[in-house]
């Protein structure tokens, strides 16, 4: 299981956007926070925007996660036992109008960290205990990757390190009035040591979409990922995949909702990130609650009424995978 979270840093600049448009709030940038899926390139979800140019945005970005995941087929046996920090810094600079630049620089710190008992508590209290966690210790810090008949990837006990650095380019393809469509090229470079990173490239792409009406915003992404890495240690064959990701929010409350479906591509044997485990997550990603007003007004004969209501900034998202047995479920709070 995993229980995950996003923070962000408060951004230095300015999105590229019509003259007059209300300003929306950015979706929560969802990253699958799993020990194998950060191997492999994630484009983080975003709004079609731009920066204006010149401009400058920098984020520290945190996923925090306690995974549990053990499988094994006639090829491979899976054990990993970790509680993960994934610090990112995030740095975007506006080149150009309608072009811009993005650099991601994160770093894993592993340990046995203190969160197993209050996951088996929640489990407990929601009948959805996991039988893996029986019988095992608490609060360990395991990563165990082997191919029967020799290689494997394996560490016990804490670490820390770099992991792989991905720098992109968005262009701003149209902006016409509320509607934004952007193109986004990638590439993940070999920076971070197994387990913290592939030690080889990959490529992504993505394609985004967007559409405000006043405080109201739908947005949509949909990315490519071509993995290179082979995990030269194990010999483990990795594959194209797709992935779409929408989000809505509303003008009644200050809420995204946002749902993500990931599906491979390739007939060939799935990377180490795809959902062939048979481990049970639950992931929860959150920020701060806030609460802001939505006025509303009405005209009765000569005399005009204005009242004022709040609602709360809470959404429900859910992300999944087009493949395998592995279920996720996950609720995600966005403030304003």
């Amino acid at each position: 299981m995993a229980l995950a979270s996003i923070c962000g840093a408060v951004r230095a600049g300015a999105v590229d956007a019509p003259a007059g448009a209300a300003a929306v709030a950015p979706p929560l940038a969802w990253q699958e926070p799993a020990p194998l899926a950060r191997l492999f390139l994630q484009l983080p979800f975003e709004a079609p925007e731009t920066l204006a140019a010149r401009r400058l945005a920098l984020e520290l970005r945190l996923l925090y996660a306690n995974s549990l995941l053990v499988a094994e087929n006639e090829r491979f046996t899976l054990d990993v036992h970790v509680e993960a920090a994934q610090p990112t810094l995030f740095l975007r600079r506006g080149i150009a109008r309608g072009v811009e630049a993005q650099l991601a620089v994160p770093f894993v710190v592993d340990s046995g960290g203190f969160l197993d008992r209050p996951i088996e508590l929640a489990e407990r209290l929601f009948h959805a205990s996991n039988p893996q966690r029986r019988g095992r210790p608490r609060n360990v810090a395991r990563f165990e990757l082997a191919r029967r008949g020799g290689g494997e990837v394996s560490r016990d006990g804490p670490g820390a390190g770099v992991g792989d650095v991905w720098a992109g380019l968005k262009v701003s393809v149209a902006n016409l009035g509320r509607g934004a469509l952007s193109v986004r090229g990638a590439l993940k470079l070999p920076t971070g040591r197994l387990p913290y990173g592939s030690e080889e490239l990959d490529l992504g792409a993505s394609v985004l979409a967007g559409f405000r009406w006043t405080a109201s915003a739908v947005r949509l992404q949909l990315d490519l990922g071509v993995p290179t890495a082979r995990l030269p240690e194990v010999n483990v064959t990795t594959r194209p995949w797709a992935r779409r990701t929408w989000a809505g929010r509303w003008a009644s409350g200050n809420a995204w909702r946002s749902r993500s479906r990931r599906a491979a591509i390739s007939r060939r044997s799935p990377a180490p990130a795809s959902a062939r485990s048979t481990a049970r997550r639950l992931t929860c990603s959150g920020e701060r609650r806030s609460r802001s007003p939505a006025a509303s007004s009405c005209r009765r004969g000569s005399r005009r009424m204005s009242s004022a209501r709040t609602a709360g900034p809470t959404s429900r998202s859910s992300s999944g995978y087009g493949r395998g047995r592995e279920a996720r479920r996950g609720v995600a709070v966005r403030s304003a």
